[in-house]
């Protein structure tokens, strides 16, 4: 119930067309049920899957992935870190719109105030959470989104193992490979935000400045627009 209220209270604190908006609480006999805004049932997950390769185009992943990361700089902004970034957690419309969902290891954050939380999924974990130490909030959201970003444009993860703790031990190694199709912005952008030093990870206004995004942000605000 804890975490269920602490939920609830982070839903009505945003207001942001890339975060999923919560109408209202129905409290009933035994449940207690949230209305939420709908823009259809179709993850980020469902919509790779749907995919003859699984992955998608580096220009059609800046679309989505910029959404993304604006949702992110305004939970950061808003001293709030989701940490289970992922693409269950991502919803898509027809125009590939997306929201982000699934606050419930959401969390109010304090400057220079460490987490310890073990917490998220597996794969999107990043190295401190994995090695379970005490954490900054902010920057485990941007492993987890340049791990996101790499599922989109290369269809698989970039840590694997055949058990969690090998999985691990892969993340907190923090080395893996492109495949040789991925352009040279797209590879530094990705190596940058999984940067086994959280310190040197980049916040969520410098991803989106990165040079990867050129022009994304007018053609962003020109769909918005349009809707």
């Amino acid at each position: 119930m804890k975490n269920f209220k602490r939920e609830v209270d982070i839903l009505n604190s945003l207001n942001n067309p890339y975060i999923i908006k919560l109408y209202k609480v129905l409290d009933g006999k035994t449940t207690l049920n949230l209305v939420m805004e709908y823009i259809g049932s179709n993850s980020l997950y469902a919509f790779l899957k749907s995919k003859s390769s699984r992955k998608i185009n580096e220009e059609e992943a800046k679309h989505i992935f910029y959404q993304i990361m604006e949702g992110i700089k305004y939970l950061h902004h808003m001293n709030t870190v989701h940490r289970d970034i992922k693409l269950e957690n991502l919803l898509i419309d027809d125009f590939k719109n997306i929201k982000i969902i699934d606050f419930g290891f959401a969390i109010k954050v304090f400057t220079g105030k460490k987490l310890g939380s073990f917490c998220g999924t597996p794969s999107y974990m990043a190295p401190e959470i994995a090695g379970k130490k005490e954490y900054f909030g902010q920057p485990v959201d941007i492993w987890s989104c340049g791990v996101l970003l790499y599922v989109l444009i290369c269809g698989q993860f970039p840590f694997k193992g055949s058990c969690e703790q090998e999985l691990y031990k892969k993340i907190i190694d923090g080395r893996f490979e492109f495949p040789q199709y991925v352009s040279n912005q797209a590879r530094n952008l990705i190596s940058q935000m999984l940067n086994v030093f959280p310190e040197e990870r980049p916040d969520a206004n410098q991803v989106l400045r990165n040079s990867w995004f050129i022009n994304i942000n007018q053609q962003i605000n020109s769909n918005n627009q349009q809707i």
